[in-house]
Parts: C-alpha cells; structure tokens; sequence
C-alpha cells in the first residue's frame, strides 16, 4: 500500500513512532509494513515532522512543505525530461535517504530551458505517482512512462 503525497496528512520525512499504538522506533522496514498492511482501512500513524505548516482543513489544502513546487512541462519531441537521477529504496545517495534526487541538467533539455530544476532538487511525484519510497529503477520507469506533458512535483533544495 502506497500512501500519495497529494493526501496532504503524511509527508515526505515524516518519521512514523506508531501505527494503531504500535511501536515504530527499532523495527525493521518488513515489520512497518506488516502493520501498515495488516492494519486494514483504519490506520492510525503517530508521526515527528520537521519544518511544515499544517493549514487548518486537511488535505485541501495539503500540507505545505518548503520549497515544494509543481513543474509542468513538455517533452515535445524529446525522449526525456532532460534530466539523470540518482537515489531510491536501493540506492541511497545518504544512509536512511531514499529519495529520488537530481544530479544533473542535461545541455539543451527540457528542464534546462525551463530553469526551475536545478541539481539537488528531491523529485516527490511525477503526475500522480508518488515517487516516495520507490527504487532507482521504478523511478527510472515512471519517468518513461509520462505522457509528454507532465507535472513534476519537486523540493528546491
């Protein structure tokens, strides 16, 4: 089960204590979600997050998160977003960081002549797939996958 960042209630860094009351410090990945699946339609999730502003109707509007913007784009005849990534649930760039992050702008591609994504930045979804939590290789297909106009939603960095 995936949770989508749209929901506006969990967020990217949020760090999940407990699901139903059930401790979440010193288990292991397969253990979370264990709980999360076998805890059926009515999960509670007793989270830390830093740095957020929670607005007071939840999820429209979501949780603002700093330096979260949408990109919309066109791939025209491009094959790519013109962009490499790096990261993911198997290739951490840091230890307990799987996000997908950008490592470099391609001469002459789609986001360079936009100008709105730079190296660094945290890719959250493209159109609406979450790509929170995924591999470098699940990204990589989301990514192929797009339509040629899509929505980038990123974390300027």
């Amino acid at each position: 089960m995936k949770m989508t960042f749209k929901d506006g209630r969990l967020q990217l860094g949020d760090i999940i204590l407990a699901i139903n009351g059930q401790p979440m410090d010193e288990v292991m990945h397969f253990e979370a979600v264990d709980a999360i699946i076998s805890a059926g339609t009515d999960i509670t999730f007793h989270i830390k997050r830093k740095k957020c502003f929670i607005y007071e109707q939840i999820p429209d509007p979501p949780v603002a998160v700093e330096g979260l913007i949408e990109v919309h784009l066109n791939k025209g005849n491009n094959k790519g977003f013109g962009i490499c990534i790096s990261g993911g649930t198997d290739n951490q760039n840091t230890t307990h960081d799987n996000g997908i992050n950008v490592t470099r702008i391609v001469d002459n591609g789609v986001a360079q002549k936009d100008g709105r994504i730079g190296v660094g930045d945290l890719l959250v979804a493209i159109n609406d797939v979450s790509l929170e939590d995924v591999t470098y290789e699940e990204a990589v297909n989301a990514m192929r996958l797009s339509p040629k106009k899509f929505v980038l939603t990123i974390i300027k960095k």
